[in-house]
């Protein structure tokens, strides 16, 4: 799973793991099971999973595997199953494997393969738990009240008064954290952040318009540093060649104001130096 989507997941289960199987699993609250998260490390230096829980119901005890993907990639699916051995292996419990796929990007048509292998006489192969976000209701997760999951709506089947009412109770909990990841979720379903940015704002038609809120002004702010700084670190290595540490930590820790300014100076500056000063 690619970071920042990665670790978006990863906070979710983490602060509420429960709330996450019942958002994303179908896992119901209404069943009373006990969630203990379990050493995601499987002593392997090549695997390591995105979450993995122990699991006891009043009949039952079993782990939950969990990876996500922002788009669908084969050699995933064939993963699945060394993670599967080897966290049979290592914890003795039986397995339910998901795959929550946050987009349909490259998603194939017809059925999605289920990995199987043969090594000697090791014959091994798995089922494996699909959830499309994009069929699950963004009801869902608007009815579990709980603030962590509201980024994940635009990810969801959401009407747009679902969306609106998702961007609203963050924007209404004056939250940064959740409103970096509205965003950024956001961004990852329709391409940009600016192209969802300018969705919610046709859909905010009240007072609180995501656009006016300084939440959506940090970001963008954030944004427009990341492009300037990368601007100016282009310019400078095509006048100058590469940079020393040095002033790339200048560059990286410089403000917007002070990167603009640097951007032009380096049009005409000498040396990287007098352009940086």
């Amino acid at each position: 799973m690619a970071i920042p989507f990665d670790q978006a997941f990863k906070l979710v289960h983490d602060d509420d793991p429960r709330a996450g199987m019942a958002a994303f699993l179908g896992i119901p609250l209404s069943l009373e099971m006990d969630v203990e998260p379990l050493d995601r490390e499987l002593n392997l230096s090549t695997l390591r999973t995105d979450q993995l829980f122990r699991c006891r119901t009043a009949h039952d005890e079993f782990a939950i595997h969990v990876e996500a993907l922002s788009r669908f990639k084969a050699e995933a699916f064939e993963k699945q199953l060394k993670y599967a051995m080897a966290i049979t292996l290592k914890y003795d419990l039986p397995l339910h494997s998901h795959i929550v796929l946050l987009t349909d990007r490259d998603l194939p048509a017809g059925p999605l393969p289920m990995p199987e292998t043969s090594k000697g006489d090791l014959r091994a192969s798995l089922h494996i738990r699909i959830t499309k976000l994009w069929e699950i209701p963004a009801s869902r997760i608007l009815g579990l009240d709980n603030p962590s999951l509201l980024p994940w709506a635009p990810l969801l089947a959401a009407r747009d008064e679902e969306l609106q009412d998702a961007a609203g109770r963050i924007v209404a909990l004056k939250n940064r954290e959740l409103s970096a990841e509205l965003v950024l979720l956001g961004g990852l379903r329709y391409g940009s952040k600016e192209a969802f940015l300018e969705r919610i704002n046709r859909l905010m038609t009240t007072e609180e318009i995501l656009e006016d809120s300084v939440f959506y002004q940090e970001i963008m702010e954030k944004g427009r540093k990341d492009g300037a700084r990368q601007a100016l670190i282009t310019l400078l290595t095509v006048r100058f060649g590469e940079l020393p540490g040095r002033l790339r930590n200048r560059v990286a820790s410089a403000d917007v104001e002070t990167l603009d300014r640097w951007i032009r100076q380096v049009l005409t500056a000498p040396t990287a130096d007098a352009a940086l000063s």
